[in-house]
């Protein structure tokens, strides 16, 4: 095995569990995603979910980019994955963005003249 490969597979470990130890912090202070929530809770909970993200992101960068030869993947995999909660957020939003568009689309709908 080559020291190159070593390495990735030491950092690998070492950052998918610093991954998920932050990402279960996070996820563990955000309130559960409710399907019933309105669009600006379940919006204002995506921001604040997300911007405790790019938090962590930018304190754990300087250390995880030191001769890091897997590019930060494993650490993000681990972030993401620890927080079901947030992917559900996205995609509660997600579903309620396609509603409004294809209200909107039906009523943009041109109308048939009468003759």
């Amino acid at each position: 095995m080559s020291s190159v490969t070593a390495r990735a597979i030491q950092v690998s470990v070492v950052q998918v569990l610093i991954g998920i130890a932050l990402g279960g912090a996070i996820e563990g202070l955000m309130p559960k995603a409710s399907d019933t929530a309105s669009t600006s809770v379940m919006a204002l909970e995506l921001l604040v979910q997300s911007g405790m993200n790019g938090a962590a992101l930018a304190l754990a960068a300087p250390y995880l980019a030191q001769n890091d030869p897997t590019g930060g993947i494993p650490f993000s995999m681990g972030l993401a994955e620890a927080q079901p909660e947030l992917a559900r957020r996205i995609g509660v939003l997600a579903a309620k963005v396609r509603g409004h568009v294809a209200r909107g689309a039906l009523r943009m709908e041109a109308q048939i003249p009468e003759l």
